[in-house]
């Protein structure tokens, strides 16, 4: 049912290498090479306005839109162009040759000239059975490296390998990538080797003497290594002594060695009757062209179904299952955070109720929404109470009225409604409007949204006056460039408090949170070329490194709503704020389906099927917690509610819009 004890929101354990959690640090100026935002007088929005216009249009079927998907779909990617790597016609057949070599489980000495390194994975049914790498080779680069795989590889092979040998090795996949020349990494610190690095991109290699050791880019991606524990690593192997990577940069290079960096051409055989094709990062760049209508439902089909296959599969009552590992096909607990459980919930009554969907996907999920339901209120020895903490009970209070008539009458999920209404009731004194010091501040937002909801159900239990207080406590205590930790959950109650036809009182302070995230979001025009995957993603924090991560996606579903609310977001399709705004959505709704494993990124999985449409940590950190995929389902079904709301609105004045806002 539930896992450990932490109470949520869990960024930190949720944030990868580089980036912090929003509720830290809040938004700042991105000051890393991904990114060169101008000021917000020169920042040009309207890239995506074409795109976003079509998307709206598909609503009325614009054939136009609907057909950029195909076409999007099938066309190759190819690396960028830089003069130091490999051509596309050299890596190509580089990859090809490879694959040939494999079928015949023979290394010949046809390989194209010019490799200088070359990093070989072989996997079986989805399994790494053997990898080879080499770099700076005096002999051919891909042949070392293939032979080395194919030799590492026996051991790995089934027991009727003999018997069954041609079968075998079709089932085999090749993944290969061809290495750059090195160049120096000038770093003196953990923290700057992490400053140096590309990752998912680039590789690392260490020197001493004339020998050279190297991790390739999706090596480290697949074992989630950073720069500087790969650095550590390959000064072991070097040394043959594992106390030698203890030591300090400075130190190592003082002893002699030397550090670089490097960049590759990936290339992967998607299935075994396959060509290689191109990757980036290790999948594929996502174009804002293939976010038509028919596109956004088949990405919250998709996420639905992996949020419903993330289900304990024993008979055991654990519901969902934690963070899954899609290059091990493992989840790290066999119970997920009760929190994280009632998000799905939420995500999943949201999906149910978006027309359009496919129809046994939504059955499912009522299943599943029952399920999740009955086995989170019943809390085994060990396990986390889902009414231990207040921002906990928020979340289930918040699953239970979005669940509606899916909530199973069962007294036992009667008696954790009652006792999470009572711990929610502990979490905001409405004498004193104020928290208790033992809530976290991130969990304002959600306490303040289930004691909106509770308002609603039942006004002698929870006043409005006593969910007022704590919606309006929480806008004054939180620093508005932080107030994007507490979304979506804040937004959402002030509009629910509103209702469908009164002024919006914090209208301001929502509307500015929404143009520090658009000020702060990396805009494709200011990208270099390689870092074209991370367009449209969020930089929340003042670190040296702004990496954007899952945490990017946090917003999407309150900017869906805010921009089909005419009193946040004002005009038509003819005028006013919304082409603006959507072209922003659209980028973050393109950045969460960059961040979706697809059958491009399953060629690194144990078990695509299990990961296929999981929001990943980031797009080199292949782990896919719930809360990702939970909240980025909640994005792209309010997106689709949104589009249809722009589509039918005339031109005209909002009712409640103040043009000097």
């Amino acid at each position: 049912m539930s896992g450990s004890g932490s109470s949520f929101p869990r960024d930190v354990q949720h944030t990868c290498q580089g980036a912090l959690p929003a509720h830290r640090t809040g938004l700042a100026s991105p000051k890393s090479r991904f990114a060169n935002i101008p000021g917000p007088g020169r920042r040009k929005c309207m890239l995506l306005v074409g795109n976003a216009m079509c998307l709206i249009a598909t609503a009325a079927n614009c054939p136009a839109a609907q057909g950029s998907t195909a076409s999007a779909q099938t066309s190759p990617e190819t690396p960028a162009r830089q003069a130091d790597l490999p051509d596309a016609q050299t890596s190509l057949d580089a990859a090809t040759t490879l694959v040939r070599w494999v079928r015949k489980w023979s290394v010949g000495d046809d390989e194209p000239s010019g490799l200088s390194g070359a990093s070989v994975t072989l996997r079986l049914d989805g399994r790494v059975i053997g990898h080879g790498a080499t770099i700076e080779s005096p002999e051919k680069a891909l042949s070392a490296a293939a032979r080395r795989a194919m030799l590492r590889a026996l051991p790995n092979l089934p027991d009727n390998w003999h018997a069954r040998a041609d079968d075998a090795r079709q089932r085999i996949t090749v993944s290969v990538e061809l290495a750059g020349p090195l160049a120096p990494l000038d770093a003196h610190s953990d923290a700057e080797l992490a400053l140096g690095i590309s990752p998912g991109l680039e590789g690392v290699a260490v020197r001493i003497g004339n020998r050279v050791a190297a991790r390739y880019p999706l090596q480290m991606v697949s074992a989630r290594e950073p720069a500087s524990t790969a650095v550590r690593s390959l000064v072991s192997e070097l040394s043959g002594d594992a106390t030698r990577a203890l030591a300090e940069i400075d130190e190592l290079r003082s002893l002699g060695y030397t550090f670089y960096r490097f960049r590759t051409v990936q290339l992967a055989q998607i299935d075994p009757r396959a060509a290689p094709v191109f990757l980036h990062r290790g999948g594929r760049v996502i174009d804002t062209s293939e976010l038509t209508m028919p596109r956004l439902r088949v990405m919250a089909d998709g996420m639905a179904s992996n949020l419903i296959a993330r289900l304990w599969p024993g008979v055991e009552p654990f519901g969902l299952m934690g963070t899954m590992d899609p290059v091990t096909g493992r989840a790290e607990t066999r119970a997920e955070h009760p929190a994280a459980q009632a998000l799905v919930v939420s995500a999943l009554a949201r999906y149910v109720a978006t027309p359009g969907m496919d129809a046994e996907t939504v059955r499912k999920a009522r299943q599943t929404i029952h399920q999740v339901l009955d086995e989170l209120a019943e809390v085994a020895d060990g396990e986390y109470e889902p009414w231990a903490d207040a921002s906990t009970s928020a979340a289930v209070i918040v699953a239970l009225t979005d669940a509606g008539q899916l909530v199973p009458e069962d007294e036992q999920v009667h008696r954790m409604r009652e006792r999470c209404v009572q711990t929610v009731l502990m979490g905001f004194d409405p004498q004193e409007q104020s928290f208790p010091p033992s809530l976290d501040p991130s969990g304002w937002g959600i306490v303040s949204l289930a004691l909106v909801r509770l308002s609603r159900q039942d006004a002698a239990l929870v006043s409005r006056e006593h969910a007022e207080a704590a919606v309006r406590t929480t806008f004054r205590q939180t620093d508005p460039r932080n107030l994007v930790s507490q979304f979506p959950w804040l937004g959402w109650a002030e509009i629910e408090l509103a209702g469908a036809d009164q002024p919006i009182k914090a209208r301001v302070a929502l509307l500015e949170a929404r143009r520090l995230i658009d000020e702060h979001q990396l805009d494709p025009s200011t990208l270099a070329p390689a870092d074209r995957d991370l367009a449209g993603a969020i930089v929340y924090t003042r670190a040296a490194t702004p990496l954007p991560t899952w945490n990017s996606i946090r917003p999407l579903p309150l900017l869906a709503d805010m921009l089909a609310d005419p009193r946040l977001t004002s005009g038509s399709l003819g005028e006013g704020e919304v082409a603006r705004e959507f072209a922003h959505l659209l980028g973050l709704v393109r950045f969460t389906h960059q961040l979706c494993a697809g059958p491009a990124e399953g060629h690194m999985f144990a078990r695509p099927d299990l990961a296929m449409w999981g929001v990943r940590m980031a797009l080199w950190d292949p782990r896919m917690p719930l809360e990702s995929t939970a909240l980025g389902l909640q994005g792209v079904c309010r997106t689709l509610d949104a589009v249809n709301a722009v589509s039918a609105r005339k031109t005209q004045i909002p009712k409640h819009a103040n043009p000097q806002d």
